[in-house]
């Protein structure tokens, strides 16, 4: 999840749309992106987790997300 967020984050600064010059952007584009990735993470996780016969899914999904 921080590797990922960390991985578009650097991505988009590459490209330009990111400035370091401008902090908050970069900041505030770094705290939407974790909360994305906490997401996906979430849900690849109640997947992994539903194969393996889990019960309780549910909670363990938002469990992962931040």
């Amino acid at each position: 999840q921080i590797l990922g967020m960390a991985l578009v984050t650097i991505f988009f600064a590459m490209l330009g749309m990111l400035s370091p010059a401008s902090r908050g952007a970069l900041m505030t584009a770094m705290i939407f992106l974790y909360v994305i990735m906490g997401t996906v993470a979430g849900y690849f996780s109640s997947r992994l987790y539903r194969t393996i016969r889990g019960k309780e899914w549910k909670k363990q999904a938002f469990l992962v997300m931040p």
